[in-house]
């Protein structure tokens, strides 16, 4: 990622909206409401997300971030957050996620150029703790199970893909300093 959109990222807060940032980032998980009573297919589910891989490896291109988020434009998985493999945790797949999602505000949920971002964040937002780590770190433990798959890019790793809501931030980011 460049600098001016590095810069852009940084320059973009959450605003305070704990119920809406909740709902941004459910994951296809138990129904609710009215469809508690019938079980949704998954298909159905996550027909209108877009997919993000998970994975595992042993060394991130820069080792100094906790997660590193590759977003290419012509490879499939398009969207792919890379974790430690020793050292992953429901907090920083939680502020991989968020990064990734203001990014996908800023610039599309599809990437039309091949782009690397650097997760600074090792927590994902507070709102998100009580009930989106949980199921993160249900996810992290079927990744940490998952049989390794090539990955385009990225070599042989343990992966596993979440469905993300499109747009999940459009209009709930706020220039910093409002």
């Amino acid at each position: 990622m460049s600098a001016s959109s590095n810069s852009a990222v940084r320059a973009f807060r959450f605003a305070r909206r704990p119920l809406i940032l909740a709902s941004a980032v459910t994951l296809f998980a138990a129904p609710v409401g009215a469809q508690a009573r019938r079980r949704v297919p998954v298909e159905e589910a996550i027909r209108n997300r877009v997919p993000v891989t998970v994975a595992l490896v042993d060394r991130l291109p820069d080792e100094s971030a906790p997660a590193i988020i590759l977003r290419r434009a012509n490879a499939s998985p398009r969207d792919v957050i890379l974790l430690k493999r020793s050292a992953a945790t429901p907090a920083q797949l939680s502020a991989a996620i968020f990064t990734l999602q203001v990014v996908r505000a800023q610039g599309g949920d599809t990437a039309r150029s091949d782009v690397t971002v650097r997760v600074r964040a090792t927590d994902g937002p507070r709102a998100w703790k009580e009930r989106t780590e949980p199921k993160l770190a249900s996810s992290l433990g079927r990744l940490r199970d998952a049989a390794p798959q090539t990955i385009v890019g990225v070599g042989v790793a343990p992966s596993y893909e979440l469905f993300l809501r499109p747009n999940a931030l459009a209009g709930k980011l706020t220039p910093a300093g409002q």
